[in-house]
C-alpha cells in the first residue's frame, strides 16, 4: 500500500474516533443536564477509561499502519542488498572486492586471519588491502589483544 493511501486511511480513522468522542461527550452532557445521570447505557464514570482505551487502540493501529513494517527486512531484501553491494564491489580492484565479498558473506564482521584464509592472499597483501579499505571508510579495524577484528562500516551495513 502506498503512503498516500495509508495517510488517507489514518486520517479517516482519527476523524471517526474524534466524532465518536464528540458525540459521546454530547450525549453524556445532555443526560446530565436532564438529570438522568444513571439513565445512560454506559455509566458516566466508565466513559473516560472506555474512550481512552479505544484511543490507545486506534493510535496503535495507525502507528502499525504507517510504520509497522519498517525495520523488518525479509531474506529476499537482504539478498538483494548483498547482490547490489557485490555489484558495486565490481567497481573496486579485484582484491578489495574479494575482501568485501568475504566480509559480507561473513555477516560484516571477521578476524583478519579468517579473511586471509578465505582469500588465499598473504598476510601482508591482506594488511594492505584492509588499510586501503579503511582509508576509504568501507571498514573499521579494531585490535583485540593480538587479533585484528575487521568490520564493515555502519553505512555499508545499512546498505546491506
Amino acid at each position: 500500500m502506498d503512503t498516500q493511501k495509508k495517510i488517507v486511511i489514518a486520517v479517516t480513522i482519527i476523524s471517526v474516533f474524534v466524532f465518536v468522542v464528540a458525540f459521546s461527550s454530547l450525549y453524556v452532557q445532555i443526560e446530565i443536564a436532564t438529570g438522568n445521570v444513571c439513565g445512560c447505557a454506559i455509566p458516566v464514570w466508565l466513559f473516560i477509561p472506555l474512550l481512552s482505551s479505544i484511543g490507545l487502540l486506534i493510535g496503535t493501529l495507525i502507528y502499525y499502519l504507517l510504520h509497522g513494517h519498517e525495520g523488518i527486512v525479509s531474506e529476499k531484501e537482504t539478498a538483494k542488498g548483498k547482490d547490489a553491494m557485490l555489484a558495486a564491489a565490481g567497481m573496486l580492484p579485484k582484491d578489495e572486492a574479494l575482501v568485501l565479498k568475504i566480509l559480507i558473506e561473513g555477516n560484516g564482521k571477521m578476524t583478519q586471519s579468517e579473511i586471509m584464509k578465505k582469500s588465499d592472499h598473504s598476510k601482508v597483501k591482506i594488511h594492505r588491502i584492509l588499510k586501503r579499505l579503511a582509508e576509504r571508510g568501507a571498514i573499521s579495524k579494531t585490535k583485540d589483544r593480538k587479533i585484528n577484528i575487521i568490520e564493515l562500516s555502519p553505512q555499508l551495513k545499512k546498505f546491506i
